[in-house]
């Protein structure tokens, strides 16, 4: 049996490290993940680290300048191991060789022109105040909307069949959960998905080679960096072992060549090369990319001299250091907000309930701008930072977050949005301001503050209410709203809502209690620009003194 180099095993091991917990960010359904720890796994991902950077050169400059750091010093192994779509494809790939294990790979010139125009395009893009070309291409990106909308309705189906089986034995320890389903970003993941699959079965990580821009830019790193992939000259028996294993598809076994470019640091090279001719050493960056001869200077991470076909080799590799993150709650905080988070939605759905049969609404919701998460600032800025990686979506409580398709514009596909048919955001809850790996959504320091963010304004339709066209009582949107921005005036004696805007968040509470069908009689209109709400007055309950003096 073939041991596997000490080399690939580090790179095995430190895949799962990062592969393993970012799956289950995406996969968590009760946010049992701490959102610290949900922060140290996206963040170090390269597009959010560089546009946290962007925003805040001064403040976020560690992590995107480590990943540069590390590309300089080791090549890409970002690309081999912190990258989740990356390690996703060499999953592909292990399971392609179970199938076709005479799967071989030839050496393929670069298509450079295409993937440095299209590099130099996303950057120009970008710069011009667009992102589309990161929202569908940056692999970080493409993961995240891949487990929020195939593999994260897969869990929920397994979950609420475990929960009703295990309901039937009265053991309560899972729940049921609402599964929503986006036609629109489940067809591109999947299409995305099928792609990808396809790419790996025949041309092993062209993915990451010729359309990702962040393999594209990392590739013009790792040509200067200072431990490579050699060939040593003397030893090389020009076998091609190396070239048919190299999933790049960079190694030229006749010229003894490498686009270090192109590499990918996998090392299945080294673990195929019988007569030992590939090493992992350190040399001087500035020389060109050509085979070394044993007698050259250099640094060789052999461990053994045995007789075995496979090259035991080790090296120290730097350790990603984890971004420090301020911690805003307390312990206490945290598990109120996760309660509140699911026992508001029950309650509102109990409230939303109602044996009555109304008549169809006949006035249509004027809604102009739609409604960003608090923490965004404005339309504009979460247009221009946020990938639509659906983190937000698949920890949002309430699941108020929802993606859109062409909602936002051509130019912001599948960027999510504030669906108020789905859920409201819940007063007690700023998650998707924690955990947001690129200041899309930026850090709320603390409830307080957030409980004053005006993400938008409620607006009452009169001719929908049930009030109105029914004659009866009603008050839902009055019960749910946080703030008592709605208030209940006597008219006919019946009470009819009215919107104090300046005391109005545009939680949407209202909006989804209200019962009124297909049209609701109250509705939020997002803020372009987040405001400040006014504070709500609280009155001072009285206390009244019930001790009494006994008579005897």
């Amino acid at each position: 049996m073939k041991k596997l180099n000490p080399l690939k095993i580090f790179r095995i091991i430190l895949s799962v490290v990062f592969f393993v917990p970012i799956l289950i960010v995406f996969l968590d359904l009760a946010d049992l993940v701490p959102h610290d720890m949900k922060l140290v796994f996206t963040n170090i991902q390269f597009i959010p680290a560089f546009l946290n950077f962007v925003q805040n050169p001064l403040v976020d400059f560690a992590i995107f300048f480590l990943l540069i750091l590390i590309t300089l010093i080791f090549g890409r192994i970002y690309c081999s191991s912190i990258c989740p779509l990356g390690v996703l494809q060499d999953i592909v790939y292990y399971f392609v060789l179970k199938i076709n294990k005479r799967k071989r790979f030839l050496y393929e010139d670069p298509k450079n022109i295409f993937r440095y125009s299209l590099l130099i395009i996303s950057v120009v893009v970008f710069v011009a105040g667009n992102i589309l070309l990161f929202n569908l291409l940056d692999p970080y990106s493409l993961f995240g909307k891949m487990s929020a909308n195939l593999l994260r309705p897969v869990a929920m189906i397994i979950n609420n069949g475990a929960a009703s089986v295990l309901t039937s034995f009265d053991i309560y320890m899972l729940y049921p959960v609402d599964i929503f389903f986006h036609l629109p970003v489940f067809l591109f993941s999947l299409a995305m998905l099928v792609f990808i699959v396809w790419l790996v079965t025949k041309k092993g990580r062209l993915y990451c080679n010729m359309i990702c821009p962040v393999g594209t830019f990392l590739g013009l790193i790792s040509r200067y960096s200072i431990f490579k992939i050699r060939i040593v000259e003397d030893d090389c028996t020009s076998c091609k072992v190396c070239e048919k294993k190299c999933r790049a598809m960079c190694i030229d076994s006749k010229g003894q060549l490498i686009d270090y470019s192109r590499c990918v640091d996998c090392f299945d090279c080294i673990s195929a090369c019988s007569s030992k001719a590939i090493i992992f050493t350190a040399k001087n960056p500035l020389e060109k990319n050509a085979p070394i001869k044993t007698e050259s200077v250099h640094i060789k991470l052999d461990m053994s001299r045995d007789n075995s076909s496979i090259k035991k080799l080790n090296n120290k590799k730097l350790e990603n250091p984890k971004e420090s993150s301020t911690i805003d709650n307390s312990k206490r905080d945290f598990v109120k907000t996760v309660i509140a988070s699911f026992t508001l939605p029950s309650l509102i759905l109990r409230a939303t309930e109602t044996p009555k049969v109304y008549k169809n609404s006949t006035i249509a919701e004027d809604k102009n701008y739609l409604v960003t998460p608090p923490g965004a600032g404005s339309i504009e800025h979460f247009n221009d930072y946020c990938t639509a990686c659906n983190l937000c979506v698949t920890a949002c409580p309430t699941k108020v977050l929802q993606p859109t398709f062409i909602e936002y514009g051509i130019f912001n596909l599948f960027q999510p949005k504030m669906d108020y048919h789905k859920g409201f955001c819940n007063f007690e809850c700023k998650i998707c301001s924690d955990i947001c790996p690129t200041d899309a959504i930026r850090k709320i320091n603390s409830l307080d503050e957030k409980k004053l963010v005006q993400i938008g304004k409620a607006h009452f339709i009169r001719e929908n209410c049930v009030v109105i066209t029914q004659g009866t009582d009603c008050g839902a949107c009055n019960e749910h709203c946080p703030t008592k921005a709605v208030k209940m005036i006597p008219e006919d004696k019946l009470l009819v809502p009215k919107v104090e805007e300046d005391l109005c968040i545009g939680c949407g509470a209202c909006e989804h209690a209200c019962p009124t069908k297909p049209y609701k009689a109250i509705y939020v209109d997002g803020n372009p620009i987040h405001l400040t709400a006014k504070k709500p007055i609280v009155e001072k309950q009285k206390v009244i003194d019930t001790t009494e003096d006994f008579p005897f």
